[in-house]
């Protein structure tokens, strides 16, 4: 119990700091344009004609964590920025 209440005041006072500071909207472009660009990585490793097998697992595996990690950040930031203002 006393790790989840440390968690929330550590998160709520970041989150002040950050949008405080002004940092939360720049944050929520960078990880647009973070996304933007695994976005334009994936649509190129689809078009392009894999070599091995092995390179295809590795390359999908790394590009859809990647992408998926990001995106859940990306909804979460803006979400952040959204409520702050």
């Amino acid at each position: 119990m006393c790790r989840g209440r440390n968690f929330r005041w550590h998160l709520r006072n970041h989150h002040r700091r950050a949008v405080q500071a002004g940092l939360l909207t720049l944050s929520a472009i960078v990880i647009v344009i973070v996304l933007v660009a695994l976005c334009y990585t994936v649509a190129l490793s689809l078009k392009s004609e894999p070599c091995l097998i092995v390179e295809t697992m590795v390359v999908d595996a790394t590009l859809g964590l990647s992408l998926g990690w990001v995106a859940i950040a990306t909804a979460a930031c803006i979400i952040g920025v959204l409520l702050a203002f």
